[in-house]
């Protein structure tokens, strides 16, 4: 009989934490493992979680939930120790440092826990109490889940090496079926991501008013929502670039929007292992992206399959993209390395299996 496994989530919202739980979800049922999932907060679109995937919900909705300290203790807490004590499984995986936090703390060594870090783990989360707090808690866990030995580097030292695990996010087989068609002119920039200090779109839209100077016929699209919209859209208008810079909001067309694009640019300061720019290279799109301390670099080597930028250098990243408009040649080039590179290495397939067999020897 295969183990039990619970994964904890703050909720299956579009994002990297429920889409990545939606894939190995499903992986570990067709490898035989029972799994349940504990979801903590409701949204009104999820991933597609597997028919099979025992779900239990505690509905702490959106609006009737605080992110704050005693909300976390009083609600997500006694929820979390409950539903552990009630399934008993072998192995918890929660997502979310404070969702880490509470497993490791409301477990009671009744099951083996496999925290997890999902980004850079010096910046995020920001407070730097709370990651003082999450490395003395983390000692504690099984195992620590990371997307790549970047994040291990980053972790506090004093966390034994033995801990961690390293597992990439993997791109959905659905992308290897789909055909990106190259255009012979880049005109038609695009971005995915939460609007967000993390994400950096200010410095993207700074580079892109840079580069209309010289190049008035281009345009970029923004797609997703956060904070900062009011902030970015503000941006946009006083560097006159309303009919150039487009923030499009959120969206679940994500191949759609990929295709009609020319070129793919990530701007962030902080990633764990970004899914937008993974899927555009997946696709054989041309890609640009600023060199986070954990993630890109993973699989974009500068020149060979993409473009590695600085981070917050608006100048370098207006001239990574104006490479690509002087020489489409080479964007097309660029992008059909990358697809090779991606579908080498992060194959849903492959990563699921992958993560299936460590499941075996926790």
């Amino acid at each position: 009989m295969k183990k039990h496994i619970l994964f904890i989530s703050r909720g299956m919202s579009y994002g990297g934490s429920g889409r990545n739980i939606s894939v190995f979800s499903k992986g570990l049922i067709d490898e035989g493992y029972p799994v349940s999932l504990l979801i903590l907060r409701d949204y009104p679109t999820e991933y597609e979680i597997d028919p099979r995937v025992h779900v239990v919900r505690i509905h702490l909705k959106s609006e009737k939930i605080k992110i704050g300290f005693l909300d976390v203790i009083t609600k997500w807490f006694p929820a979390i120790k409950r539903c552990i004590g009630e399934l008993r499984p072998d192995l918890v995986i929660p997502f979310g440092v404070d969702v880490c936090i509470l497993a490791i703390l409301g477990n009671g060594k009744r099951s083996r826990v496999c925290a997890t870090v999902r980004s850079d783990p010096r910046h995020e989360p920001k407070n730097g109490l709370f990651r003082m707090i999450r490395d003395v808690v983390y000692r504690r866990a099984d195992y620590i889940w990371v997307q790549n030995t970047q994040q291990i580097q980053r972790m506090n030292r004093s966390i034994s090496k033995s801990k961690y695990i390293v597992v990439p996010n993997p791109v959905g087989a659905e992308w290897k079926e789909r055909e990106y068609s190259y255009a012979d002119t880049i005109e038609h920039f695009v971005n995915l991501g939460r609007l967000c200090e993390g994400k950096n779109q200010k410095t993207l839209i700074d580079a892109f008013g840079i580069l209309c100077k010289k190049y008035p016929h281009i345009t970029l699209d923004i797609y997703g929502e956060g904070e900062l919209r009011e902030r970015l859209q503000k941006q946009i208008e006083q560097l006159q670039l309303k009919d150039r810079v487009f923030l499009r909001g959120r969206t679940e067309e994500v191949p759609a929007v990929l295709a009609k694009a020319d070129a793919y640019v990530l701007s962030s300061n902080l990633e764990g292992m970004p899914n937008g720019l993974m899927e555009a290279m997946a696709l054989g799109m041309p890609c640009i992206s600023t060199d986070c301390n954990t993630g890109p670099r993973d699989f974009i080597t500068d020149r060979e399959n993409g473009l590695l930028v600085p981070c917050n250098d608006a100048a370098m990243l207006a001239e990574a993209m104006e490479t690509y408009i002087r020489d489409p040649e080479l964007a097309k080039r660029l992008g059909r390395r990358a697809r090779t590179v991606i579908w080498e290495k992060f194959d849903e397939n492959v990563v699921v299996k992958k993560f299936a067999e460590i499941i075996e020897r926790m």
